[in-house]
């Protein structure tokens, strides 16, 4: 993920500043290169996901919004514990 995010920003799309409430962290910003392409990307990613959704049962897609939920949840209370230690 670092290297992906290095990328983006040698290329010019974002910018890393210093986080001013979290010294230990830094935000990634879009530059207005980033922000030109930001909706036509989403708009690609959009459409993969509904060809590979299309093509699942109405039961695996309520699978896959369930265990993409629960994910979500999980990842956000691991963040959560890691600021404690301050490892995130």
């Amino acid at each position: 993920m670092v290297n992906f995010i290095d990328h983006l920003e040698e290329e010019g799309y974002i910018e890393r500043r210093k986080n001013q409430e979290d010294r230990s962290s830094f935000q990634l910003i879009l530059t207005n290169k980033g922000n030109l392409i930001i909706n036509p990307m989403c708009k690609i990613k959009d459409e993969i996901q509904d060809q590979c959704l299309k093509e699942l049962t109405e039961n695996e897609k309520r699978l896959e919004k369930y265990v993409k939920n629960r994910r979500g949840l999980k990842l956000q209370k691991m963040k959560t514990a890691l600021k404690q230690y301050q490892f995130y």
